[in-house]
């Protein structure tokens, strides 16, 4: 099964879905570093990141993803995101590049994983690497400014 889902996603990049969920990302990686790879759009990158449950469980993938030539985050609708410098929330893990810019969305976050912490940054849109709300949380994912701005240089120990 395995080997059809490789020869599936290798004809056709879109074919990413037929993979199981959560070998999507690592998946789409080995894709972009393939000789094969043809221009994979960034909707499809987008659409998986919002397909994927927890992403902070591949973030390493998703770091080399979100840095691969593939990617462009200047081709995105940036208008969702505030101007200034603004707060940010994240419930649960600390770590991790997702964030939302909705306090509730945050704290019920904190809820399903059980923390109850709610963590607040404050992060300017130059910091962003992109904005969705593909699954109503209003979600911003740091770009490495962002990261940086958060977490110093101790985000590598959180992955």
């Amino acid at each position: 099964r395995i080997t059809h889902q490789r020869r599936a996603f290798a004809d056709d990049p879109a074919n990413i879905w037929i993979v199981e969920r959560g070998y999507r990302p690592t998946y789409l990686l080995a894709y972009l570093n393939s000789e094969v790879a043809r221009g994979v759009e960034t909707d499809l990158i987008l659409s998986l990141w919002r397909d994927t449950e927890a992403p902070h469980h591949a973030q390493e993938t998703w770091d080399e993803i979100f840095a691969h030539e593939s990617f462009d985050p200047a081709s995105l609708d940036r208008s969702a995101i505030p101007t200034g410098t603004f707060p940010i929330y994240r419930g649960g893990d600390y770590a991790g590049r997702s964030w939302t810019l909705d306090q509730q969305i945050g704290t019920w976050f904190a809820h399903r994983f059980g923390t109850e912490r709610l963590q607040t940054a404050t992060i300017s849109g130059d910091e962003v690497l992109f904005y969705t709300n593909g699954r109503q949380e209003q979600e911003v994912v740091l770009n490495e400014q962002g990261l940086a701005e958060i977490y110093g240089d101790t985000y590598s120990s959180y992955v």
